[in-house]
Order: C-alpha cells, then sequence, then structure tokens
C-alpha cells in the first residue's frame, strides 16, 4: 500500500461492524505494524493499523467471504446453543445423564 491508494477496512472481521472506505494520505512506520492515515483522518486515535486495511478493488469478494463467515459464525452459536440445552436439561432432570 501507498500514499494515494483507495482502502477499505474493517475493525472488525466478522463483518459485523462498519465498512469504512477512504484514500491514504499518508503511512507512518512503526515497530508493531505500520499506522496508516485517510482522508481527513490525520489524529493518531483516528489512524488504521495497515493490517486491517484491504485495496478498494478486493471489495466485493472480501465482502462475499465476510459474508460466509458470518454464516459459519451463527452455525457455530446455533450448535453451542444446543450442547448448553442440552446440558441444561440433563442437569434439570429431564434427560438421562
Amino acid at each position: 500500500m501507498k500514499v494515494g491508494d483507495k482502502i477499505i477496512w474493517y475493525f472488525d472481521l466478522t463483518g459485523k461492524g462498519e465498512k469504512r472506505s477512504g484514500t491514504i494520505t499518508a503511512i507512518k512506520p512503526r515497530r508493531d505494524g505500520d499506522l496508516v492515515f485517510v482522508d481527513e483522518h490525520h489524529k493518531l486515535e483516528d489512524c488504521i493499523y495497515a493490517a486491517y486495511c484491504w485495496p478498494a478493488s478486493v471489495e466485493a469478494e472480501l465482502d462475499a467471504i465476510l459474508a460466509r463467515r458470518r454464516a459459519l459464525l451463527k452455525a457455530y452459536d446455533d450448535s453451542m446453543k444446543d450442547v448448553f440445552e442440552l446440558r441444561n436439561a440433563i442437569a434439570r432432570g429431564e434427560r438421562n445423564g
């Protein structure tokens, strides 16, 4: 990535968070990861770690991946709900344990 590139970013790769976009205006190399400054966001608290940035050209593909990820997370959450319901039924004596 370089200054002038159009990017998108999520702070939460579950895809639940807000998707943002902008143009890189500055990059500050750091030991713990490069900081990217976008458009009018030039205060340190407004910058983004480069690891969260994606080229704007892959937006549709990234959105599709995150949609699949949301479906997998929901399936996992639903299955864990079933596990806990079974455990609670056993604890209440409604099922043989």
